[in-house]
């Protein structure tokens, strides 16, 4: 467990924002079968006390991701995106929301958005739910994907304060993310490219929305 919440509290901040050019959206999704509310993907169980935490001034490699493995088995369109964070110190931090569909082997992740789903994260002390519903309609196909969740952006003027105070000097908790840490099968990317590998820990992802019959 040391070592997961070592992989876990490995920064995901990037250096820097990538916000992706708009993509005009593709027409209205028609869905043959009968709609079914549920959860496709809930967050898994809660580790007592368990808290990762996510920190690096200096700038993170690219691309960084931490995500829940989803497997649909009927036509799946997603209506709801949840996670909670235990406390925000990063001050101008977005959070980033892929979706990837796993195919091949060796895994290959091909997005499927048009665009990352980006999401504000106001600095708080205290906890904060998100509840996220996509302008985009995602319909997932049958098959395995990767709901990936990362740092993109922060105040890089903030970060050149703390890098230019003497670290003895710098307020304790500046510049962390806290999240709250469930078991869950999951994976890790250190970059957009790079191979992702299994991690027995999550921040407890659910997705939830309508199943066709």
């Amino acid at each position: 467990m040391k070592n997961s919440l070592v992989i876990l509290a490995a920064c995901l901040l990037l250096s820097g924002p990538l916000f992706a050019q708009e993509l005009e959206l593709p027409p209205a999704i028609c869905i043959d079968g009968t709609p079914k509310e549920k959860y496709l993907l809930r967050a898994g169980t809660k580790i007592l006390g368990g808290i990762g935490d996510f920190y690096h001034p200096e700038g993170i490699a690219k691309g960084s991701e931490l995500g829940s493995v989803a497997k649909v088995r009927k036509p799946f369109l997603i209506k709801d995106i949840l996670f909670s964070l235990a406390a925000n110190h990063i001050p101008g931090c977005v959070a980033a929301i892929n979706i990837y569909r796993i195919e091949g082997e060796p895994e290959e992740f091909v997005n499927i958005l048009h665009r990352p789903i980006y999401i504000p994260i106001p600095e708080s002390a205290e906890r904060q739910d998100f509840d996220i519903q996509p302008e985009e309609s995602i319909l997932l196909e049958p098959g395995r994907y990767f709901i990936a969740f990362g740092l993109v952006d922060c105040d890089q003027a903030a970060v050149q304060r703390i890098l230019d105070t003497p670290e003895p000097d710098r307020a304790p908790l500046a510049m962390h993310l806290h999240a709250y840490i469930y078991f869950k099968s999951s994976y890790q990317r250190f970059t957009a490219l790079s191979k992702a590998i299994h991690i027995p820990v999550n921040i407890g992802i659910a997705v939830k929305g309508l199943e066709y019959q």
